[in-house]
């Protein structure tokens, strides 16, 4: 614990989590990938009888101390800092030793030292290794992961697939062990691309992708997280449809937050004959059945007025989705001598995949304040759920006021759960309520505000009297 006189705190936008060392109970520890540190102090109990502190650092475990600097006690509470530069990654112990206006020192000695904080520096990201595994059914593929990494955030531990040309990256509910395997069943994609993301507890992060093919893995591995399913479809995928369909040369998708679309197109090599037919179907099952849409009062798809010779016109359909998924469309064009594009059959692949998603993400969100010394340092976890979440889809935002127009961004591109801690900067702000918000690949965006107010300055001021004296009057 710290000394009577002298209490440790630690300033680092850092997460705090499992001991990779074991200090005495009750010791904070850090983890921070920044050597620069900025460790303030205040007296106590000796109020103002302290004169000096020392600091002292063990790299080993508290058995021997070494004497850092030291300085004297400050009326200003922002001087009143150690600054310490970190030569090497490792583990840091810190502890303080007091000096009043007697020249006595508490403790006594230095092997009486007791660690305040301890602060582990750690600049090296984890390692991954993905590895596939031969399966001898034909149509199932398999993938190992091996991460080294000791001090393991996971809270930061994202494991997620695609298929190449139709889906975005889908997230798999997988353990998060720093070792594991996954299976995927695979019926029409001839591959799938699986990645593997995390950080340490530090904030270094790393990532791994790994192809997937059917009788393209290698030898099977052993290990402690084994798992099989089916491949799950991506976000896109209508109907409960368990096996993702895929066809060369597929485009993306488009992602909409409105159920009325615009659907623009060109014509090109329109000749003398005009173009009398132009087409809208539309597929709710990626190409096995196809629908014609009847033309709206609005759309701007006609005959063109003057029929050219090789032009190329513009040209726009409206559709009104019935609800959110997965739409696929493809415009037919004939010239006024019936040449063109034929009605799509079914098996055909849609031109143009559109996902229309109307619904906001799901978002939880909880604080925990600091304590004593640590009280700047501001705990923040959070969740975000939705079929269509991006890459790191989170901002964490503060506001004077709970309802208020003026949030302001804490930090961004997280992913979609996790811990960040904010260490709170001396310039404020004080007290704030706290956000946090989600945007899916719609542009939806949905949010939680922690309902209780969070204050970080504890201090509660005190005046004390000197001697009273005659008013000096001026002549």
């Amino acid at each position: 614990m710290l000394t009577r006189a002298v209490a440790l705190g630690m300033l680092l936008a850092a997460a705090s989590g499992a001991r990779a060392q074991q200090p005495p109970a009750g010791v904070p520890e850090f983890h921070t990938k920044l050597p620069g540190l900025s460790i303030p102090f205040s007296s106590s109990v000796l109020g103002s009888r302290v004169r000096d502190v020392e600091l002292y650092v063990s790299t080993d475990r508290g058995r021997t101390w070494t004497y850092v600097t030291q300085q004297q006690i400050s009326g200003r509470k922002e001087d009143n800092r150690f600054r310490y530069s970190a030569p090497s990654d490792g583990a840091y112990w810190f502890a303080v030793r007091s000096i009043d206006q007697a020249g006595t020192a508490s403790p006594p000695s230095v092997e009486q030292l007791q660690p305040g904080l301890v602060v582990h520096l750690d600049r090296r990201a984890p390692l991954i290794q993905l590895r596939a595994l031969t399966q001898t059914e034909a149509s199932k593929v398999g993938v190992e992961w091996d991460i080294r990494e000791e001090n393991l955030d996971k809270n930061r531990f994202a494991f997620e697939y695609r298929v190449p040309g139709v889906s975005d990256w889908v997230p798999q509910v997988v353990r998060a062990e720093p070792t594991g395997t996954q299976f995927f069943q695979l019926t029409t994609a001839p591959r799938i691309e699986v990645r593997l993301r995390v950080a340490d507890l530090a904030g270094n992060e790393a990532e791994a992708t790994l192809s997937l093919s059917p009788g393209g893995g290698n030898a099977a591995a052993t290990s402690n997280n084994s798992g099989a399913s089916d491949l799950p479809p991506p976000p896109s995928s209508p109907g409960g449809n368990n096996q993702p369909a895929t066809n060369p040369g597929r485009p993306g998708i488009n992602y909409i937050n409105t159920t009325q679309l615009a659907i623009p197109f060109r014509i090109s090599n329109v000749g003398v004959s005009g173009v009398p037919v132009m087409e809208l179907w539309v597929t709710r099952d990626q190409g096995r059945h196809w629908q014609k849409i009847p033309r709206g009062s609005d759309d701007n798809a006609s005959l063109p007025a003057t029929p050219g010779d090789g032009e190329t016109i513009s040209k726009l359909f409206s559709y009104a989705a019935p609800g959110e998924g997965l739409y696929g469309f493809t415009v037919v064009v004939r010239s006024g001598v019936g040449i063109g594009d034929p009605d799509p059959k079914p098996g055909d692949p849609p031109r143009k995949l559109v996902e229309v998603d109307t619904t906001k993400p799901e978002v939880t969100v909880n604080v925990f304040p600091g304590s004593a010394q640590d009280v700047r340092n501001v705990t923040i976890e959070w969740t975000s759920k939705d079929k269509n979440l991006g890459d790191r889809p989170v901002t964490l935002l503060w506001c004077k006021t709970r309802d208020g127009a003026d949030w302001e961004p804490i930090i961004g591109d997280l992913d979609s759960k996790g811990r960040y801690v904010w260490a709170v900067p001396d310039a404020g702000p004080f007290q704030f309520y706290v956000r946090a918000q989600a945007v899916d690949k719609a542009k939806n965006i949905g949010s939680a505000t922690h309902p209780q107010l969070v204050t970080v300055d504890l201090n509660r001021p005190r005046a004390e009297l000197d001697d009273v004296r005659p008013l000096d009057k001026k002549p």
